[in-house]
C-alpha cells in the first residue's frame, strides 16, 4: 500500500469511527431539546403536539395497526400476525426513507422528546417499554447516514470505498428492521395489554 493510499485508508476509517458518534449526539441532543422544552414550556409542547397526534391517528398505519390489535384480542392470531408482519414492513421501509433527509429525522426526534416529556400523551410504563425502540432507531439510522455520507464523499473524491461503510448501511438497515418491529408490537400488542390492566380502563 503506498503512501497516499494509506493516507486515504486512515482518512476513511477515521470519518467512519467519527461520523456514526456525531449524528448519534446530534439526534440525543434534539430529544432531550424537546424533552427540556415540554417540561419547561408545556403549552408550547401541546400547541406543536396537536397537530402531530392528530396525524397519528388518522395515520393508515395507526388504523392498521388498530385493526391489528382488535384481531389480536378477539383471539384471531393469525390474522393479527399477518397483519403486524405488513405493518413492520411498511415501518422499515418508512424509516429507511426517511433515513435520506437527515433534517426531517432531527425533526421527528424533537417530536419523540416532546411527547416523552408530555406526561399526558404517554403513560410512564408505556414510555419506558418505547425508550430501547427509540434509541435503537436512532443508533441505526445514524449508522445508515454515516454508511450512506461516505459512499457519497467516496464517489465526489473519487477515491476507494471502504467496507466499513457497507458494514454501517447493513447493520443500521438490520437496527430499523428489528427496532421498526418491536415498535409494531409494542403498539398494537403490549400497549393495549398494559392499558387494559390500567385502573378504570
Amino acid at each position: 500500500m503506498s503512501s497516499s493510499e494509506y493516507s486515504v485508508y486512515v482518512e476513511h476509517e477515521y470519518l467512519a469511527r467519527v461520523l456514526p458518534v456525531i449524528l448519534i449526539v446530534v439526534y440525543s441532543s434534539t430529544l432531550l431539546f424537546g424533552i427540556s422544552l415540554a417540561v419547561t414550556n408545556p403549552a408550547y409542547a401541546h400547541e406543536v403536539l396537536e397537530p402531530a397526534i392528530r396525524s397519528v391517528e388518522e395515520s393508515p398505519l395507526t388504523k392498521l395497526c388498530q385493526e391489528a390489535s382488535k384481531l389480536w384480542f378477539s383471539e384471531k392470531t393469525l390474522e393479527a400476525t399477518l397483519l403486524i408482519v405488513i405493518i413492520g414492513f411498511l415501518r422499515t421501509l418508512s424509516e429507511l426513507i426517511t433515513a435520506l433527509l437527515p433534517p426531517y429525522v432531527a425533526f421527528t426526534y424533537f417530536i419523540e422528546g416532546l411527547f416523552i416529556g408530555t406526561s399526558e400523551y404517554m403513560e410512564r410504563l408505556i414510555l419506558v417499554m418505547y425508550i430501547p425502540v427509540i434509541a435503537g432507531d436512532l443508533i441505526s439510522i445514524s449508522f445508515i447516514e454515516s454508511g450512506l455520507f461516505q459512499i457519497l464523499l467516496s464517489k465526489m473524491k473519487n477515491r476507494p470505498l471502504g467496507n466499513i461503510s457497507v458494514v454501517l448501511i447493513i447493520t443500521g438497515i438490520i437496527g430499523v428492521f428489528v427496532a421498526s418491529y418491536l415498535a409494531t408490537i409494542s403498539s398494537c400488542i403490549i400497549e393495549g395489554i398494559l392499558l387494559s390492566h390500567k385502573p378504570g380502563f
